[in-house]
């Protein structure tokens, strides 16, 4: 075992803990659009319950899914192009990193074992906001994104063919790090 490989979203990055920060932390934008009836907990816990659906919609249909679901004021529901902004200029500005990671890749790397990052995600520049706003990436010996790396293999970031769980991205990071992928855990 040479080395370490981790995905970033809900591995070492708190999805779920960002998105709560978000809401805390942008609570003056967030407030005025509530359905009068929730308190801001009670709207971050409807939010993160809904939120599940990004995974497979996107935020379009997180947004339809609140309003169809009375989460906003019915006199103050922000536009759908509003609400996605929210959720882009928190995300642009909030990251958090489970309590764990930090310590764990420290640890690794004190050890001296290699330690990449290997992440689905079409939009990959948004990776790297979140690795800076964690302050994390310069302690990756490799950070490698699947629409970045489909950009570069077949110029098209929307190659789902390049996104783990394909074994080239897995061969490609082990090459770029000089190891058997069989090293890597």
């Amino acid at each position: 075992m040479k080395g370490f490989l981790f995905d970033l979203d809900n591995t070492l990055y708190d999805r779920y803990g960002t998105l709560r920060a978000i809401c805390e932390q942008f609570s003056d934008t967030l407030v005025p659009w509530l359905n009068p009836g929730y308190t801001l907990e009670k709207a971050i816990g409807h939010f993160l319950h809904t939120e599940s659906l990004y995974i497979m919609t996107g935020w379009g249909t997180v947004y339809e899914k609140l309003v169809e679901e009375h989460f906003f004021n019915s006199e103050n529901t922000p536009s759908r192009k509003e609400f996605l902004a929210f959720i882009v200029e928190g995300m642009n500005n909030v990251a958090v990193p489970f309590p764990f990671t930090m310590p764990v890749l420290t640890e690794l790397k004190k050890k001296g074992y290699i330690v990449g990052l290997l992440t689905n995600n079409t939009a990959w520049h948004r990776q790297y906001i979140k690795l800076d706003l964690l302050g994390m990436r310069d302690i990756f010996d490799i950070i490698v994104v699947s629409g970045e790396y489909a950009e570069q293999m077949c110029g098209d970031k929307e190659n789902r063919a390049y996104e783990k769980p394909a074994p080239a991205i897995f061969r490609y990071t082990a090459e770029k790090l000089g190891v058997k992928p069989e090293e890597l855990y």
